[in-house]
């Protein structure tokens, strides 16, 4: 601890001088009585305005492109598809950066949407509907399950995930039955297989459910 001889008191912490008459000080100095909480170097919001200004960046550029050679660019729109996605994919992430499972449920939405609309604007072959919605349906409901195991949440926290999961899965119906499905048996086995799990969920754990629908929807 800091003496000034001076005024004959002790001064905590790490003073260059006495603050009450400037003198010198004798004595050891000694640390703050609060941790100092380091601070990052890159805030989230920078992060953000970085990837917004890099974004904006390259589509003045590719629309220059364009300008130049009369828009007969043909991969310009994909090059701006493509930036546009991993935007969206940081901003996501950004966002729900402290909830692990909404940030892996908006991320597969969103490569789910991304190849539904690839496949539509290259000609519609189904294969995004065929394999990607299966896919991606059954590996979100695993995974939301094996993060909240992992993470040792109370069912109730994450159950709600995989109930929106299922409720869309069971959409893949409408493609099925309308012929717009090429192959029908990925999108059936899904259906099956979440509906069996979810049921099984409902009747084994309805307390943790019905808990999860009464804080959602504040009942």
């Amino acid at each position: 601890m800091q003496y000034c001889p001076k005024c004959r008191i002790a001064i905590k912490g790490d003073k260059i001088c006495c603050p009450l008459c400037g003198g010198r000080l004798t004595g050891e100095p000694e640390t703050g009585g609060f941790p100092v909480t380091p601070k990052s170097k890159l805030s989230h919001m920078t992060v953000v305005k970085i990837a917004t200004f890099c974004c904006l960046a390259l589509f003045i550029v590719l629309m220059a492109l364009e300008i130049l050679f009369d828009f007969k660019l043909v991969w310009v729109p994909f090059v701006f598809a493509a930036a546009l996605i991993v935007w969206a994919d940081l901003m996501i992430g950004v966002y729900f950066r402290n909830n692990l499972i909404k940030t892996f449920t908006v991320e597969t939405y969103l490569i789910m949407a991304t190849c539904f609309m690839i496949d539509h604007f290259t000609g519609w072959r189904g294969w995004s509907i065929a394999f990607v919605f299966p896919t991606g349906f059954l590996l979100l409901f695993f995974v939301t399950f094996g993060v909240g195991r992992f993470a040792k949440l109370r069912l109730e926290e994450y159950i709600i995930y995989m109930v929106v999961t299922l409720a869309l899965s069971m959409l893949q119906i409408i493609p099925v039955l309308s012929g717009a499905n090429p192959m029908r048996l990925p999108a059936v086995l899904c259906m099956t297989i979440l509906l069996i799990l979810v049921s099984g969920a409902v009747i084994f754990r309805f307390r943790d459910l019905r808990s999860a629908a009464e804080k959602l929807f504040n009942l």
